[in-house]
């Protein structure tokens, strides 16, 4: 069994890139975000919600992320 999660499960409504470069977020219809390395392109962390989300962004010191559904 691989510790690595796949991606989203329905489509991809939004995708951010930090302003250093080092991570995305991506949003889905299938209610979560979820940010990764950029260079290894690992899942760092899943946000579930409960509605589908529609936008998604990273602050500039990578210490919040926004969701919007």
């Amino acid at each position: 069994e691989s510790d690595k999660e796949t991606g989203h499960q329905k489509p991809i409504t939004s995708l951010f890139k930090s302003a250093d470069g080092s991570h995305f977020l991506t949003g889905s219809l299938d209610k979560s975000a979820k940010l990764w390395d950029i260079r290894t392109l690992t899942l760092i962390k899943t946000y579930v919600t409960e509605r589908p989300v529609n936008a998604v962004a990273i602050s500039p010191l990578l210490d919040h992320v926004v969701i919007g559904g």
